[in-house]
């Protein structure tokens, strides 16, 4: 099969994944939009190793003081070889949510796998645990463990600059991302359940590059200790340095 083939039956079926699946998480009880700025800064490996970080902050669209969160992340990375690496970090997120004030401190440890390889197209596997201990205004403590799973590619579409950089400039990365938790160990208002994202990328050079996505999340509301359900869909925009997102 040729790749052109291969990189329009995996582009089909991840529109159309990330098209019907919005329609059951529509149906729940709430839809709220946000907009969710990121800057991710990378440093050059040290032998197998790899620092960065993160910060960023999400907000609701209509309404700044019913939801905000601000996030710092550091994390680092052993690159065993160019399909597998192990990684581990700590990220730090404030909620600022009409009354009520959240504080999330959350370590986590995981690892990627990048396969099967194609000439153009990668699969990538995520998975990472996180150990979260939140502190919210009103409420005890809360600590838990969660687990997510993202299953990611990105289609290159960028085949006339492939030639003169020596790879696809821009590209449409495609993501679906699974959470498993106990909801009753923290309680918050939006718990996440299931992330779908599709989105453009750009490579300004050897250094920048930047993403735009937009997100469908599915969520629920454990704060009342009910299953209220929130569909939030997000508009995330990425700007990394030393740490483009390539389709190979």
């Amino acid at each position: 099969m040729s790749t052109r083939r291969l990189s329009a039956i995996l582009g089909v079926a991840c529109v159309a994944t990330l098209l019907l699946t919005p329609s059951p998480l529509a149906a729940q009880d709430e839809t709220v939009f946000q907009l969710w700025p990121v800057f991710h800064q990378a440093w050059k490996p040290h032998g197998k190793w790899q620092p960065g970080g993160n910060t960023g902050l999400r907000f609701q669209a209509d309404d700044l003081s019913a939801y905000s969160r601000i996030q710092v992340g550091g994390t680092v990375r052993y690159l065993f070889n160019r399909s597998i690496d192990a990684r581990a970090g700590l990220r730090l997120f404030y909620t600022f949510q009409t009354g009520i004030n959240q504080f999330e401190l959350r370590p986590y440890q995981g690892a990627q796998l990048i396969w099967p390889r194609f000439n153009k197209i990668d699969l990538r596997s995520l998975v990472r645990l996180e150990e979260r201990f939140v502190f919210q205004t009103g409420s005890s403590p809360g600590v838990s463990l969660r687990l997510r799973y993202q299953l990611s590619t990105a289609i290159p579409i960028g085949n006339l600059l492939e030639h003169v950089t020596g790879y696809n400039r821009i590209s449409i990365p495609l993501s679906a991302e699974l959470f498993f938790s106990d909801p009753d160990d923290v309680q918050e208002q939006f718990g996440s359940t299931l992330r779908l994202t599709a989105g453009i990328s750009y490579i300004v050079n050897d250094e920048w590059s930047g993403d735009a996505s937009l997100m469908f999340e599915s969520s629920r509301d454990t704060e009342a200790g009910g299953e209220f359900r929130t569909t939030t869909i997000m508009l995330r925009f990425d700007i990394r340095h030393n740490r483009p997102f390539i389709a190979q």
